[in-house]
């Protein structure tokens, strides 16, 4: 597989995890706290931004390649990636917070 490709893979799969987990979390469906799936996907997509930037610097290196641009293109994508994840983990929070008060007003 291309490492790019692999690269931009890994760097989906925390937002698809916090996705995945934390709706189930809002569900009651998993024993993790919404907290601790937001904080682990938050770390988790930091280092595989690192570690696609590694992988594709290594390639790049192979091929005799001296030009940055696809790193930076990997960067500039995480950042945008990390951005939507933690728009994704504020409104997961806020969907938890309204829950919890719908439940506090209707006892």
């Amino acid at each position: 597989m291309n490492p790019f490709a692999f690269s931009l893979l890994l760097i989906l799969s925390p937002l698809v995890f916090q996705i995945i987990l934390g709706t189930r979390s809002l569900l009651n469906k998993t024993r993790w706290h919404l907290d601790r799936i937001a904080t682990f996907t938050i770390i988790l997509e930091v280092v595989f931004i690192f570690i696609g930037i590694q992988l594709i610097a290594i390639d790049a290196e192979k091929q005799a390649i001296h030009c940055g641009m696809p790193q930076a293109a990997l960067v500039f994508f995480g950042i945008f990636i990390l951005g939507v994840l933690v728009i994704t983990i504020g409104i997961q929070q806020w969907i938890r917070a309204y829950r919890a008060k719908k439940n506090k007003d209707s006892f």
